[in-house]
């Protein structure tokens, strides 16, 4: 988490497929609990039933890394404007 309590757009994410609906979401590891995982797109799923294989990405999922990403590239000026 940054300073301010919102999540830290510097922090891993990882990649891991739900088999609800098949997709590969981004988690946090924070996010991922004993029992439950939330991901970015806030869908979420029994952390012992996600696995790690690759397949189709949630759309939502990489939106909003995307997001925090271009956000954390505004901060450091790398845009030179």
């Amino acid at each position: 988490m940054a300073e301010n309590g919102a999540p830290d757009p510097t922090a891993r994410l990882v990649w891991r497929m739900s088999p609800w609906d098949g997709l590969v979401h981004a988690f946090r590891p924070e996010n991922i609990g004993e029992l439950t995982a939330e991901a970015l797109c806030e869908h979420s799923a029994l952390a012992s039933r996600l696995t790690e294989q690759d397949g189709r990405r949630c759309f939502a999922c990489l939106l909003l890394h995307g997001d925090e990403l271009a956000d954390r590239h505004d901060e450091s000026n790398r845009w030179g404007t």
